[in-house]
């Protein structure tokens, strides 16, 4: 069996694959595998190597001089490969799935993309290949968490299970052998590598009792899963000698306990021989250093690391492989240097981590490093990152970086920082350098925050560039391998960067405001586009609405930035005839020679700028620019070293290559203003304040020294603003040498300008004010009524292209903001204050007027659906500020009405009820509607009133909803007659409240005449009349007639399938309804094939959490667990439960619903003592909220006493299976589905307690009960008729018994399959039990 030194073993039929699994970590087991491989292929054999320990990859570390990535930061692997798989077999909605398995990993190419080569010098045919974890990179960690096993194995779609074997297949078929890494423990992981992958297992223990038992029990787990015959080689690791007596304890445990596993494969007389081959000694060396032992081991020593490994090759290999094919000597001198080197050199990477306003002391920083060899790169401490961490510390941790955090009062304050701090602190490189190093830039008064209080850190406060660069060479020493950087070919060292707070030579800017707050992120932008290098802007724009702020960002950025410039000069630019004479100004600074001609001498002084002489590092500001034409000569062009900085609120701006869009404060600014100026200020105060400012930051500080200067109270203020906005701003003088101008000021000087240029453009911004702040549907600008409203030159044309002109020439003066890719405009707050404000009481008559038209003109019109719904919610916004709720035309009331409804068909039930009694009120107001206006008996009035009962219905107010729509109907019926299609709309309603309220015969009863009134007043197929065919089918499931529920729901499926189209949300109701009756009825696969269609449907088209896919996928888990598939069913049913806390909360009906499914879910599983609680609680909350008889409640109590008597509480479960079967009759009569199935519970209670007579009668009365409502062949017949022939054998007629319990065996066989759970216990002459999906509430 043994293999000659350089022959190559026979190849012949597929290769093996081998898991080297631990239950614990630090046994060696990672680096066995990486030495074992390493030997087969010295041999001439093909040996893949992966790593499969995800959640901590390591094995790439004992091969890192031999790749050519050896951090595999840009390397994909093992998770990139399962996701790109997964990701492509998913359906979507451009189509279904992809590739099976067997084609996707076919695809020529396909697994060579994740698999590396290692350089190493093997004989021929020898290969040693890797397949690592997954690309190492900040996104890592996250995609392997989110990576979701179960799915991956079950799903249907992705077939993960069949994946797998396709996979183990190639590398058999490719690789002699294929050597796996598995995760410790017990996890998804480590079961598919221990089990469904290989041929053998190396189980890897030291000899601790924990880890012999943990090793033993993975073995018994392989041994009892039958995947196919796997050998288990149990291997001692980490063996030391020196306490003798304990070391023959641990081998003695550990033979005896791996026995019956070891003796599977090999025969008693070898097992001692293999015991003395394989144990691992313990090394200390190779405690310290990640390096392999066919690398640090000579060959042929004795006791040596190789030589164990080289035994257990031996025996992996059947002898086939027993020796290392030896390195030559200089070969392993340079292996053996280059893995010292890689663990102990110090990296030359620098993270530098920063706050946004030291980005100066940043750039000096790496600067700074740069000279002194390193490489660098900036991190915004503010910016937020994907990924399980930030990117800067994946370097450090992974031992190739370290990072230098500024600390100051503003970086101190970042969460980002906090985390890089408590990931680094005190951690060290492999060479002993700090992970991490940190500088002070500024004393503080305040407190240093947590996490970084308590830590000695080297400042440089008040530091001279000469001291602040001795101190950063201090930490950090000059870079491994180099000399200080040079300055080209002189010889001369690099000039020093340019330290912070070095003033330039020539300074002229306004003012710094001590003020300013916030804005991080648009400066970083600015000082980034400067500095792109190659890439860079040399002129950048700022454009925004007046008051937002861009002359104090572009201040701010010239102090914070000062340091870099020799040069920086403000020049103000609102008039262009001023630009030269400011720009003269310059001259004598820069030693240009003046004269008389202003305009020569600007030449002048931009000429030098360009040349860069006297100085080739400078910044001009141009503030409040008109025109880029206007402004065109006065730029300086063609400068490397020059940075231009425009301001403008012209989007004449707009095709510049610089231009940085200005908006409003971020909320979280305006409140950090307002506060600042007024330390009492609450968080809520504040944030209501901003609000109505709608965040422009000069009405944001205007407020604020408002504040700080009055005793006004809050709620006065907020009264003010809401009454007089504009006149509030006008009253609050800020420094008038910055500020001239109010907020309601300067926008009025910019709404005069355009009426003065373009009359028409500022009757349009005049209708948008009547509208919200929000973005406005231009669809409703090119209206007719708003172009018969426009005051137009005689046949000037009025056609969409002369609106939009309108619209260009409004965001051209900076007055609104238009988004052609959503086709709309937004005009601020205080600009549509400032137009109301200029026109009278009757011109704002008219103007809402032609708002409330044009509002009702773009009513999509039918809010069911979901293709209109995008429309529904552009419009909604502009409902309250235009004042529609006080028009009485029936249209805008229309509109109105049909936003509730959609409100409600979305699931957004809070709005949705807020929006209507709002309205109410409004409607009940004196005055409204004239005064013949009925408001108790009016239509719209009595509809509106209709969806907010839909509404409270949903919420679960049962009892409101029924009075309300019982009311209603009597209005109706009364003013329009009995079958008007409103009366039949609202009878539809209240039998939906008496099915909600457990009165199923009576919502029965009235469903049927519903639906006769419809099909003669609107016909069989009118969609109303379909709407409430669906309605008495789900009245008959509740009344117990699955059958005519199943039927009638299959015609009305196919009906609005083919009338509506699949995607109409009615089609996938009915299709819901129909599959569960299908369900219900036994038909367990075409439910299933019909609910994964209609879920994947409803996701596609309304998302993931609305109300009704939740309920379809709440539909498929039932049937997933009726079918026997516990774990994807319970995949689901945590899902859902998990979506309706947070959207309901844990009282709401649906939530209760979703928890008792949930509870079915665990029992099955057989985890009972997690389904108890979850059933309890929902009881509880049924009983306070439904009533102790409502049939929701009793089958809470149902589903409870099965549960209560399968942990043993069999006196509990026998007196509430009792009770509540008593209560199922009382309620629901005797016929009722529910009674044979409280039956079969009880009888099951009564068996056990010893009362076999008293059980046999029950079962002999639920049976034919049972079989009659759902037929021989359904799962809950099979399961009574089987209980039945228990209980028959127990009194002695066996004869009987057997006869029904050989049909029973056989139709579960027919009908569900040998792998059924039902089939299995059936057989086992198990018990059955039945649990009642709740009906829906």
């Amino acid at each position: 069996m043994t293999t000659e030194p350089d022959a190559r073993p026979e190849r012949g039929g597929p290769g093996s694959v081998v898991t080297f699994y631990s239950f614990k970590g630090g046994t060696g087991r990672t680096m066995a595998l990486a030495n074992v491989g390493w030997i087969l292929a010295s041999r001439g054999l093909r040996v893949l190597v992966v790593d499969w320990d995800l959640e901590a990859p390591g094995l790439h570390r004992y091969y890192h001089p031999l790749l050519v990535d050896p951090e595999l930061h840009s390397t994909d692997g093992l998770i990139d490969l399962l996701r790109s798989y997964v990701k492509q077999a998913l359906p979507t909605a451009a189509g279904p799935t992809g590739l099976g398995p067997a084609e996707w990993l076919d695809a020529p190419g396909r697994l060579d993309g994740y698999i590396c080569g290692l350089a190493l010098d093997l004989p021929p045919g020898g290969r040693l290949d890797f397949l690592p974890a997954g690309r190492q990179n900040g996104a890592y960690g996250a995609a392997v968490t989110s990576f979701n096993w179960r799915s991956f194995y079950h799903g249907r779609d992705i077939r993960g299970g069949e994946f797998l074997r396709e996979l183990r297949e190639r590398w058999a078929r490719n690789y002699d052998f294929v050597l796996i890494d598995s995760r410790t423990g017990v996890s998804d992981t480590s079961g598919i590598c221990t089990v469904l992958m290989p041929d053998t297992v190396v189980d890897c223990f030291t000899f601790s009792a924990q880890n012999i038992r943990g090793g033993v029990d993975a073995a018994r787990a392989i041994a009892e899963a039958e995947e196919r015959a796997i050998r288990v080689l149990p291997v001692p690791m980490r063996v030391e000698d020196a306490e003798q007596e304990r070391l023959e304890a641990g081998r003695d445990f550990a033979r005896e306990a791996f026995a019956p596993y070891l003796g599977r494969w090999l025969p008693g007389d070898r097992r001692a021989g293999y015991w003395a081959d394989v144990e691992v000694p313990y090394k200390p060396f190779y405690a310290y250093e990640e390096v392999p032992a066919t690398v640090a081991d000579r060959p042929q020593e004795a006791r040596s690391l190789l030589n164990a490994f080289e035994r257990l090759a031996g025996w992996i290999t059947d002898g086939r492989v027993r020796t290392l094919r030896p390195l030559g000597a200089e070969t392993r001198r340079r292996l053996y240097a280059a893995y010292l080197r890689s663990a102990r050199a110090v990296p030359r990477q620098v993270f530098v981590s920063y706050a946004p306003e030291n980005r100066m002391w940043a750039e000096w920083a790496a600067a700074t490093l740069t000279r002194f060899g390193y490489q660098t790169s900036l991190h915004n401490a503010a910016d937020p990152y994907t990924g399980a961490r930030p990117p800067e510390v994946a370097g450090p941790l992974d031992g190739q970086g370290r990072v230098l955090a500024l600390l100051s009062s503003e970086y101190t304050a970042l969460p980002r920082a906090a985390e890089v701090w408590q990931l680094l602190q005190g951690g060290e490189l492999p060479s002993g350098a700090p992970m991490l190093v940190a500088l002070r830039l500024q004393d503080s008064d305040e407190p240093t925050p947590r996490p970084f209080a308590g830590h000695v850190v080297p400042d440089l406060v008040r530091s001279s560039a000469v001291h602040a660069e001795a101190q950063l060479y201090h930490e950090f020493g000059q870079a491994p391998g180099t000399s200080r950087q040079s300055d080209g070919d002189s010889g001369e060292f690099a000039a020093p960067a340019r330290f912070p707070g070095t003033a330039p030579q020539v300074l002229e800017v306004r003012s710094r405001n001590a003020s300013f707050i916030g804005r991080g992120k648009l400066l970083e932008l600015l000082r980034n586009r400067f500095t792109g290098g190659p890439a860079a802007v040399r002129s950048q724009v700022l454009y925004g609405l007046g008051g937002a702020g861009k002359s104090e960002i572009a201040g701010e950025y010239a102090h914070r930035f000062k340091a870099a410039y020799d040069v920086v000069w403000w020049v103000p630019a609102e008039d262009p005839a001023n630009i030269p004479a400011e720009l003269a100004k310059l001259a004598p600074k820069l030693g240009v020679p003046g004269s008389d001609d202003v305009a020569h001498t600007a030449a002048a002084v931009l000429d030098a700028l360009r040349r860069g002489q006297p100085h080739g590092r400078w910044l001009l500001v141009f503030d409040n620019a008109s025109t880029p034409e206007e402004l065109a000569p006065w730029l300086p062009s063609g400068a490397a070293g020059g940075h231009v900085l425009i301001t403008s609120r012209n989007q004449g701006w707009s095709k510049h290559a610089g231009l940085v869009e200005v908006d409003v404060f971020l909320r979280e600014e305006s409140v950090r203003l307002l506060r600042r100026f007024n330390t009492g200020l609450s968080q809520d105060d504040a944030e209501q304040i901003a609000a109505r400012l709608g965040d422009l930051p000069l009405a944001v500080g205007q407020a604020a020294v408002w504040l700080q200067e009055t005793p006004m109270r809050i709620a006065d203020y907020l009264g003010e603003l809401d009454r007089a906005l504009t006149e509030m701003l006008e009253r609050t003088a800020l420094h008038a040498a910055d500020y001239p101008h109010s907020a309601a000021a300067t926008l009025r000087i910019s709404v005069q300008e355009l009426r003065r240029m373009n009359e028409p453009a500022a009757q349009i911004l005049e209708i948008c004010a009547f509208l919200g702040p929000d973005a406005i549907p231009m669809r409703l600008l090119y209206s007719r009524a708003v172009v018969r409203a426009l005051r137009l030159a005689p046949r000037a044309p009025r056609d969409k292209l002369a609106i939009g002109e309108l619209l260009r020439a409004i965001s051209r003066f900076g007055l609104a903001r238009t988004d052609q890719g959503s086709e709309t405009i937004t005009v601020h707050r205080l600009v549509q204050a400032v137009l109301r404000d200029q026109v009278g009481e009757e011109r704002q008559a008219e103007l809402r007027e032609v708002v409330h038209a044009a509002l009702a003109a773009a009513n999509p019109g039918d809010p069911d659906v979901p293709a209109d719904w995008a429309e529904y919610a552009e419009l909604l916004p502009h409902l309250w500020p235009s004042g529609a709720v006080d028009s009485a035309d029936e249209d805008v009331r229309q509109w109105i009405i049909d936003s509730v409804r959609y409100q409600w068909k979305r699931s957004l039930h809070e709005a949705g009820r807020e929006l209507a009694e709002r309205t109410l009120r409004h409607w009940r107001q004196d005055g409204y509607g004239g005064p013949d206006f009925n408001v108790d008996d009016d239509a719209q009035t009595l509809m509106l009133r209709t969806q907010l009962s839909n509404i409270r219905r949903s919420q679960g107010a049962l009892q409101e909803a029924y009075e309300m729509d019982r009311d209603i109907l009597e209005r109706f019926t009364a003013t329009l007659g009995p079958e008007h299609s409103h009366t039949l709309a609202v009878a539809n309603s209240l039998g939906a409240d008496l099915r909600f309220l457990g009165r199923y015969d009576e919502a029965r009863a009235l469903d049927r005449r519903t639906l006769e009134a419809a099909r003669r007043t609107l016909g069989p197929d009118h969609p109303r009349t379909l709407m409430i065919t669906n309605n008495l089918a789900v009245s008959d499931y509740l009344a117990g007639d699955r059958r005519a529920a199943l039927e009638r729901h299959r015609s009305n499926y196919l009906q609005q399938r083919d009338a509506l189209g699949a995607h109409s949300l009615y089609a996938l109701s009915s299709a819901s309804n129909y599959a569960r009756d299908l369900r219900e009825t036994g038909r367990l696969r075409e439910a299933l094939d019909l609910l994964e269609e209609t879920v994947r449907t409803y996701q596609q088209t309304i998302g993931d959490n609305h109300t009704d896919t939740l309920r379809a996928r709440k539909n498929l888990a039932v049937a997933l667990r009726r079918d026997g598939r516990y774990h994807e069913a319970v995949e689901i049913d945590q899902d859902i439960y998990q979506r309706y806390l947070d959207i309901n909360g844990p009282e709401h009906p649906d939530t209760l619903a979703a928890a008792t499914n949930l509870a079915s879910d665990f029992n099955a599983l057989g985890e009972t003592a997690r389904a108890i609680p979850l059933a309890e609680r929902a009881l509880a909350r049924y009983r306070d909220y439904l009533g102790e008889d409502h049939p929701v409640t009793l089958a809470g109590a149902n589903n409870l006493s099965v549960y209560l008597r399968l942990v043993g509480r069999v006196d509990e479960a026998r007196e509430l299976s009792g009770r509540t079967l008593a209560q199922f009759r009382r309620v629901l009569g005797e016929h009722h589905l529910y009674i044979p199935i409280a039956m079969m519970n009880h009888a099951n209670d009564l068996a056990l307690s010893g009362e076999t007579e008293a059980a046999l009668a029950l079962e002999l009365e639920a049976a034919p009960l049972m079989v009659e409502a759902l037929g021989r062949d359904h799962y809950d017949s099979i399961g009574i008729n089987s209980n039945l022939a228990l209980s028959l054998a127990a009194v002695g007629q066996t004869e009987r018994a057997a006869k029904l319990r050989n049909d029973c065996i056989r139709r579960a066989q027919v009908t569900l399959g040998d792998d059924h759970p039902t089939t299995k216990a059936v057989k086992a002459g198990t018990r059955l039990d039945s649990d009642v999906e709740p009906p829906h509430v």
